[in-house]
């Protein structure tokens, strides 16, 4: 056999199926893209890690933003084809994310918290990779009654979340970039984490999940986009609540993926 053609084979055969399948969904071509992917995936799979991919996101949507188009950008880890993200706006799309131009630009899954997660075992996460000091919320959504948000910067505060109906505000130090996490894991215990470290909590009751959507880059008011963000995002997910040690993991397999292409903060 020829040596090239036995090495491409060994390597087609060394991804994850899962991996492969978001190659074919997101047309992914490019060596260290697959590469970084891949790792992604056997991370979240692995014991090491607590095999985030079947405890925290049986479920859930992971979208990696990984591609550098709005299709690529647009296509879910876990499930291509089930919660990809439609955008809508003004959005620029690149190897390092998808950004936001702050006023109309937003993009939603269809995840709908009510009907996807549980009361007091949810969450979501973000990569941030712009430092402003601009108010917008890079996830959010408020039904009318309740708020699960999230923006890294708002008004002075970082980063301002809700949480189940729960405010956690607060806590972050520095810039607006990195990886942030919100979670709910009891009726009186949210948090919220930069970097995989606790920044937050609060022991109020949970009130309930909201019925709509979460956009990315703006806040879905009963389906009305605004309070747009203009950080780039790098990584976006929904989760089940997480434990300290499973958000320090997370934050540790998604930062080596951003590593990997080059674009940790």
């Amino acid at each position: 056999m020829n040596a090239k053609l036995f090495f491409f084979i060994n390597q087609s055969r060394a991804y994850d199926p899962a991996a492969t399948a978001f190659f074919t969904a997101a047309g992914i071509t490019d060596p260290t893209q697959k590469s970084a992917i891949n790792t992604l995936v056997t991370d979240l799979k692995s014991a090491t890690y607590g095999n985030l991919w079947t405890n925290i996101f049986t479920g859930q949507p992971i979208h990696p933003i990984v591609g550098g188009s709005a299709s690529a950008h647009a296509v879910n880890l876990r499930n291509p084809g089930t919660n990809n993200i439609t955008w809508t706006g003004g959005i620029t799309h690149s190897a390092t994310g998808a950004k936001g131009n702050g006023t109309t630009g937003f993009g939603d899954d269809g995840f709908v918290l009510s009907t996807g997660q549980t009361l007091n075992n949810s969450g979501f996460s973000f990569y941030s990779g712009t430092s402003n000091t601009k108010s917008g919320f890079d996830m959010g959504a408020n039904d009318g009654v309740t708020n699960t948000r999230i923006a890294a910067y708002f008004s002075g505060v970082t980063p301002l979340c809700d949480i189940s109906g729960v405010n956690i505000n607060g806590g972050a130090t520095g810039s607006s970039t990195g990886f942030y996490s919100a979670s709910n894991t009891a009726a009186a215990v949210c948090k919220t984490y930069k970097n995989g470290a606790q920044i937050a909590t609060n022991g109020s009751a949970t009130v309930g999940l909201t019925a709509r959507s979460m956009y990315y880059m703006a806040l879905n008011t009963t389906g009305t986009a605004g309070s747009f963000s203009d950080r780039e995002l790098r990584f976006g997910c929904k989760h089940t609540g997480l434990t300290d040690q499973q958000a320090a993991d997370l934050y540790t397999i998604v930062q080596r993926f951003q590593t990997a292409l080059g674009r940790n903060v």
